[in-house]
């Protein structure tokens, strides 16, 4: 690949390249293999390549232009920061493990677990050229995890901001990973820059205040693709007025409680989806009611349709009464 490190590199002293397992606009992601332990990890070398270029060298990274320096410094923080914040999980299930971070070749990287898989950008992609949505139990257990994961992100006051499919990992046993980090943010330091728009909240898009229940809507819109193999309008064109079609529409498969519960995620207005991953994952598992404008005009319905059964007995009531009075 046009840019990468190529196998007889070794980073710090241990770490030589075996091959390259991805690359983004950010980062290229390699195979290594420690030399001392034998032991395979991944290694991500911080390479934005619309500032920087490989060198003559093919292992330092220079600039391309001088006037990207300061810009060039402050995304190596950020990049850094990602690792930091990602060692603190380390072997938590659902967040893939940091093992080290370290600055090199005038450029940062971390090393990480090495996992076996696919993200969930290709896993959805299978699906739909077979034409059949994820089923609806491996759909939930694929959420319930990432509840899992954004729960201990949101414990240590950040938002991932960021979540959607290529960020997301399954592994071949099944298990679910976070593994992309590079716009996680303090809940009070947010920007839309760089995002994914069909994924991104709309409190995020209009520069308001950010919270756990940003990464609600975006697990909202995972699980609505995963059911249905389609994504509903951007957040910017629901706030133009575009509607959403409910997900059961799509799959007839979908039970109506799920089908609410996926709606009540991705509303518009924070204060009306679920506050957090666990009121999110409280009502997938059915331990809490589910609060809907929807629901209530149904229970409305019902209370309507039993007080017209009740007055309907009552007045047969009645006239069967009086029939066996005269009769009698």
């Amino acid at each position: 690949m046009e840019n990468a490190l190529n196998s007889a590199c070794i980073l710090k002293q241990k770490y030589r390249i075996i091959d390259v397992i991805g690359h983004g606009g950010y980062g290229i992601t390699y195979k290594v293999k420690d030399v001392n332990t034998d032991k395979e990890y991944a290694i991500k070398e911080f390479f934005p390549k619309q500032i920087v270029k490989r060198a003559e060298d093919g292992i330092n990274i220079e600039l391309r232009e001088k006037r990207f320096a300061t810009t060039y410094r402050k995304l190596i923080k950020q990049f850094l920061f990602e690792a930091r914040f990602l060692a603190g999980f380390a072997f938590q299930k659902n967040i893939v493990s940091i093992y080290e971070f370290f600055e090199e070749n005038q450029t940062a990287y971390f090393v990480m677990e090495l996992l076996k898989g696919v993200d969930l950008r290709q896993y959805i992609k299978k699906n739909k050229v077979n034409k059949f949505s994820v089923s609806i139990n491996r759909a939930i257990d694929i959420i319930k995890q990432i509840l899992n994961g954004l729960k201990e992100i949101h414990n240590a006051n950040v938002v991932h901001c960021d979540i959607k499919p290529s960020n997301i990992f399954v592994e071949k046993n099944g298990n679910i990973k976070i593994i992309d980090f590079g716009l996680a943010k303090k809940m009070d330091d947010m920007n839309v820059l760089g995002m994914t728009q069909m994924y991104v909240a709309p409190e995020v898009i209009s520069g308001d205040r950010t919270d756990s229940y940003s990464d609600v809507y975006s697990a909202g819109i995972i699980m609505y693709e995963l059911l249905t193999l389609r994504c509903p309008p951007d957040a910017a064109l629901r706030l133009n007025g575009v509607s959403v079609t409910e997900p059961m529409e799509y799959n007839n498969q979908i039970p109506s409680e799920l089908n609410d519960i996926i709606m009540k995620a991705i509303e518009l207005e924070p204060h009306k989806r679920f506050a957090n991953t666990t009121e999110f994952n409280d009502a997938i598992e059915g331990k809490s009611k589910l609060k809907t404008v929807k629901h209530l005009n149904e229970n409305i319905k019902r209370i309507k349709m039993g007080i017209y059964a009740i007055f309907i007995v009552s007045v047969i009531f009645f006239l069967v009464s009086i029939i066996l009075f005269f009769i009698l």
